[in-house]
């Protein structure tokens, strides 16, 4: 029997390892789908959810001490919200958007 190099050996025994699932982290926020913990293999890792940290915001700015020009203008969070979602809710465009809009209604 042949035997394949030990780079192939690894990178299969890797894909496998990341196709097996991790343990459950909970559960997505739209669809109730339990949710696992990313899985790191040799050659392979897969992702099955998201932490999206997100919430009601408002716009911020520094300004430079001397001259009192605004040296950045940011969204700054002020009742944080973190979200679980999988990877099939983070692939929808209607729920996308509503997580990357910069206020999230909290329920």
């Amino acid at each position: 029997m042949q035997r394949l190099p030990r780079r192939a050996r690894d990178e299969r025994s890797g894909r496998a390892r990341a196709a097996a699932g991790g343990r459950i982290v909970g559960h997505c926020r739209f669809c109730g789908r339990a949710v696992s913990e990313t899985v790191h293999g040799r050659g392979a890792y897969v992702v099955d959810g998201f932490v999206l940290h997100t919430g009601e915001s408002e716009a911020a700015m520094i300004r430079q001490a001397e001259s009192d020009a605004i040296v950045l203008v940011y969204q700054r969070l002020l009742r944080p919200v973190v979200l679980l979602t999988c990877r099939e809710c983070y692939a929808d465009p209607e729920r996308r958007g509503r997580h990357q809009s910069w206020v999230f209604p909290v329920d």
